[in-house]
């Protein structure tokens, strides 16, 4: 069933990345991504990978194995796939927050692509209230802003995009790639249009408001990321958690599961008695965790993460390493371990929980790394319990196990994602 699913929502993916081209401006980058989604299937997988797709379909076909019966996932296909090109262009928006954390010695476009992202987020943020605006006029004052920064170097694999892009470039005379790699602008109209478009689905069922408003809530929450990035662990934890896209995914696939393809009659109930919301925010807040933290460092004991410390303060003694990122890099090699998504946003600058000052004496940074660390194991810890009791609850209410395994199953699939490292294609959507 698993090929079969994932070869159905791929096909619908596909149609939907096609119609949703329409959104573009006329450009080059839209003829690329025309060209390539009709390629020999080989061009096209690697593609599909790069960009996210393939990431998204095996989640959702992990979520939904065993849940969507026999010719359900026909119906489903089509639903999945309004949300996976969604996806696969937040992406690129997403890829706008790398090296945002803390600018990097001669990085002369941090403050360029910090004020890209702020507009995006505005107009997004405008657009899902309801703005009669295209998309388009909400985000034309930035464009020339947006044609200097390249898609692909904001990417965490550019030399992948080029590689592809020179087989467009063999075909299209007089076409550059400064064409295809500084592309950004149309990308981010795509995004606007098809997140709107994915809230108005949903628009007229009882879900269709945790949707839009998590929806909104993430871009809210970018944004405050961006605006005071000096926060307290709980208000980066609060901030974080609303800026991933999990609550508005996981509404979106119990208003299709339990309300278009299954309706049931105890999901009002479920959402008046607050238990929905309950559930949906501690289903994001442990893949915020397993995002930032990694699986391996929430699951330490209190003594393990001793031994961890002493290690890197022993090691902190003996090196020139002056500041905590510069410390955990070169501490990989003995820990690789405990730190795949650490490395990642260390390496990419970009922000994360418990790695945030890049400018700290390594000695004072530790202690507060230490005690971070700790606050988000037990954070994590109580988020669990308190989902399984809030979906057992759920299960009961509707008679059905159908969304308390989805939304479970949703966290499992991150669990076991994120003990990978970033850059192998299993361990993050799209590399």
């Amino acid at each position: 069933m698993e090929t079969t699913a994932f070869r159905l929502i791929l096909e619908a993916t596909i149609d939907c990345a096609k119609r949703s081209l329409r959104t573009m401006p006329d450009c080059t980058y839209r003829e690329y991504c025309s060209w390539i989604l009709d390629a020999d299937d080989s061009l096209r997988d690697r593609w599909l990978q790069l960009v996210g797709v393939n990431g998204v379909i095996r989640l959702t076909v992990g979520l939904l194995d065993g849940i969507v019966r026999g010719n359900e996932w026909g119906r489903l296909a089509g639903y999945a796939a309004s949300i996976n090109v969604q996806q696969t262009y937040e992406v690129v928006s997403d890829n706008l927050a790398i090296g945002l954390a803390h600018p990097r010695e001669g990085d002369d476009q941090f403050a360029t692509r910090r004020a890209l992202l702020r507009a995006f987020d505005g107009a997004m943020i405008e657009r899902l209230k309801g703005s009669p605006r295209s998309a388009q006029q909400l985000l034309l004052p930035v464009e020339p802003m947006a044609r200097r920064i390249s898609a692909f170097e904001q990417s965490l694999s550019p030399d992948k995009h080029r590689a592809l892009t020179d087989a467009f470039l063999s075909e299209r005379a007089g076409v550059s790639r400064e064409e295809l790699e500084y592309s950004l602008w149309p990308s981010l109209i795509a995004n606007v249009e098809t997140t709107y478009d994915l809230a108005r689905t949903t628009a007229s069922c009882r879900m269709g408001e945790m949707v839009t408003q998590g929806l909104i809530s993430r871009y809210e929450g970018v944004d405050s990321l961006l605006e005071e990035p000096r926060m307290t662990f709980s208000e980066r934890l609060r901030a974080s958690t609303g800026a991933i896209m999990v609550i508005p995914t996981l509404a979106y696939y119990v208003a299709v599961l339990a309300e278009m393809i299954r309706p049931s009659s105890g999901l009002s109930t479920a959402i008046d008695e607050g238990l929905l919301t309950s559930a949906l925010h501690d289903a994001a807040l442990q893949v915020r965790l397993l995002n930032d933290v990694g699986p391996r460092l929430l699951a330490q004991t209190d003594g393990e993460r001793r031994v961890l410390m002493d290690s890197l303060k022993s090691s902190a003694a003996r090196s020139d390493a002056r500041t905590l990122d510069a410390l955990l890099l070169e501490s990989l090699k003995e820990w690789a371990p405990l730190f795949t998504r650490i490395r990642k946003d260390v390496l990419h600058r970009e922000f994360n929980l418990c790695v945030h000052d890049y400018s700290t004496d390594v000695a004072d940074a530790l202690p507060v790394f230490e005690e971070e660390l700790a606050c988000a194991a037990r954070e994590y810890h109580r988020s669990r319990a308190r989902l399984t009791s809030s979906t057992s609850e759920i299960d009961a209410l509707l008679g059905d196990a159908a969304v308390g395994r989805l939304i479970r199953r949703f966290v499992e699939f991150h669990e076991t994602l994120y003990m990978r490292d970033y850059d192998d294609p299993l361990g993050e959507y799209a590399v």
